[in-house]
């Protein structure tokens, strides 16, 4: 596992660190670090190459020029920090700090604690890191998919188009398939991947709304919801919702 630290104050990175060397000491599990003191720096490490992704990232928000709030909204697209918990002295902050990738917000001066709580929901939801499989019509070969890179399916006929997360905007990743998209209903059926209209499921990971249409995490694609399901997708979205609040408190 590998934790990050960005916080302006060395002082508090090193008591950031001393609360994560407890835990894992108890655990006598492999963990690294990565330090920052800066939200540029974080930045920097993002758009690196060949470097190891960030599996939890203790951020501050009061960075200076660029604060941990823009840092958040910045690498929302990319792959390089994965969860994302908040530490701040300014509690007014917290509503600010709300995205994909944020699991909870700290108010300084933090505890053993809280740090420990954060790690353990982290290494919980990496047991959970699923892959799905998917049989690529194009190269005639099965793919494993990270379920959370999966937004939205599409029917095309006897084809299904699986859309997958892209870290750049101007392109469009997805994988074709030969199944009709009611037998990839059926092969999904123990995943959060709902039916929202006679040709779209979702991924409820990446569902960030519904209201009228539905909106797909960072993207600027809008899914229809069928008048026969606009009941049942509001339920199933909600209770999905609760479910994820639960698993982390």
């Amino acid at each position: 596992m590998i934790i990050g630290i960005c916080d302006d104050s060395a002082r508090d990175r090193e008591l950031i660190y001393n609360y994560c060397e407890a835990f894992f000491a108890r655990l006598d599990m492999g963990h690294q670090y990565r330090m920052f003191s800066s939200g540029e720096e974080v930045l920097d490490y993002c758009r690196g190459k060949d470097r190891q992704r960030v599996d939890l990232l203790f951020l501050d928000i009061e960075l200076g020029e660029i604060d941990g709030i823009q840092v958040k909204d910045r690498i929302l697209r990319k792959g390089m920090v994965w969860r994302i918990v908040f530490v701040s002295g300014n509690q007014d902050k917290v509503f600010l700090s709300f995205g994909l990738k944020t699991l909870g917000f700290l108010v300084k001066p933090v505890e053993e604690e809280d740090i420990s709580k954060w790690i353990q929901v982290v290494l919980e939801e990496l047991k959970e890191d699923v892959m799905i499989k998917i049989a690529d019509s194009k190269t005639a070969e099965e793919r494993y998919v990270r379920l959370e890179d999966v937004e939205y399916f599409v029917a095309e006929g006897n084809y299904t188009k699986i859309v997958l997360h892209t870290e750049e905007d101007s392109q469009e990743e997805y994988i074709l398939v030969t199944k009709k998209i009611g037998e990839l209903e059926q092969e999904y059926s123990n995943f959060p991947i709902l039916r929202v209209h006679k040709s779209y499921m979702v991924n409820l990971e990446n569902v960030m709304d519904i209201k009228g249409e539905i909106t797909i995490r960072d993207s600027a694609d809008r899914i229809p919801i069928g008048r026969t399901f606009k009941d049942s997708v509001r339920k199933k979205y909600l209770e999905f919702g609760r479910e994820k609040v639960r698993g982390r408190t």
